[in-house]
């Protein structure tokens, strides 16, 4: 099921819950990949993507999302491009996927990361989640000092959220570290890979990805309740289908509004 805009009727309808995405977020969402049939964008917005290598999809999923297919990659040669745009240049953003971490493949082994280290976030070789920004303070790595398992049965959602001031970091819903940040964003991503020097022992991400998706948050930025939502149900029943919107009327029943569930 992917992601589309909300019609003005349906938009009314789900205006002011708490529980599911608003109209602006539904606005603000500006890139999303589901992995279900293949690495292109769903969020509407039609932002270009290339692949490189032949990653593949995989059956195992997280609990969140339930069934369904997500992205492997293999630390080396696999991983998938986003043209620059704008709508994925704001100082105020929120960037999160589920991730599923293999062997430790380098010394930080990129989730994600923008041309001319704008933005890199990585799991370092001590297990730890890290980010590198040209615009942190003091400029370079910073290891948030929060660990995840490295194995292939577990997963996690992880979501960094930059407000131009701070980089705030959650970790399946929960807010595990703060880090003062600025600068600006402007380059391509490149999801699976750091953005340079790719090849081996390149610090590629060697493990599984699902529903990563990147919010502009200038005009309605995402709260920790949203963000926990999503961490627990996945960004579909955030932002639900239209139809899906309709037939439950107040988005209050979660299992209607899944992208995939059991």
């Amino acid at each position: 099921m992917k992601i589309h805009n909300l019609p003005q009727p349906v938009l009314a309808a789900v205006a002011g819950l708490a529980i599911c995405g608003s109209s602006a977020h539904a606005a603000s969402l500006s890139l999303y990949l589901d992995f279900e049939t293949d690495f292109a964008d769903q969020s509407g917005n039609g932002l270009s993507t290339t692949v490189t290598g032949s990653p593949t999809l995989s059956t195992s999923v997280p609990a969140a999302i339930g069934s369904g297919n997500s992205g492997s990659f293999d630390g080396n040669t696999t991983w998938v491009d986003v043209a620059a745009n704008a709508l994925i240049n704001s100082n105020a953003f929120t960037m999160m996927y589920f991730v599923n971490a293999g062997a430790q493949n380098g010394s930080f082994e990129r989730f994600t990361s923008r041309g001319g280290f704008e933005f890199d976030t990585a799991i370092s070789s001590t297990g730890q989640l890290s980010f590198f920004s040209i615009g942190a303070s003091p400029q370079g790595w910073h290891n948030s000092g929060t660990s995840i398992a490295v194995d292939s049965s577990t997963w996690n959602h992880i979501a960094w959220q930059d407000d131009g001031t701070n980089t705030r970091l959650y970790v399946n819903g929960s807010l595990v570290y703060t880090q003062v940040t600025t600068g600006s964003l402007s380059s391509f991503l490149r999801i699976g890979a750091v953005q340079t020097a790719v090849g081996a022992g390149s610090e590629g991400f060697l493990g599984l990805m699902d529903d990563f998706a990147w919010f502009d948050d200038t005009t309605d930025p995402l709260t920790a309740t949203d963000i926990a939502f999503i961490a627990n149900n996945g960004v579909a029943a955030f932002i639900p289908e239209p139809s899906s919107a309709l037939l439950v009327g107040a988005c209050g029943i979660g299992a209607l509004l899944r992208r995939r569930r059991r």
